[in-house]
């Protein structure tokens, strides 16, 4: 992971994550992605879309259209 993201995610779970349950369901999202090689904030939205509003399906749509 590089310190981008792990400051991202530092920030999303000091401001968003109120629950041990939210805090696991966190890791195992990033545990999902971690066979992509270092992890960036490319993968920010995909770990992150419970908080952000945003679904992996919408994330993969976007990236297709070639919008961020």
């Amino acid at each position: 992971m590089d310190i981008p993201l792990l400051i991202r995610l530092f920030e999303l779970v000091r401001e968003d994550v109120k629950t041990d349950q939210d805090l696991h369901d966190l890791v195992e999202r990033i545990l999902s992605v971690k066979n992509l090689g270092i992890l960036t904030m490319d993968q920010y939205d995909k770990i992150a879309s419970e908080y952000t509003g945003q679904t992996a399906e919408l994330e993969s749509i976007k990236k297709l259209a070639g919008i961020k």
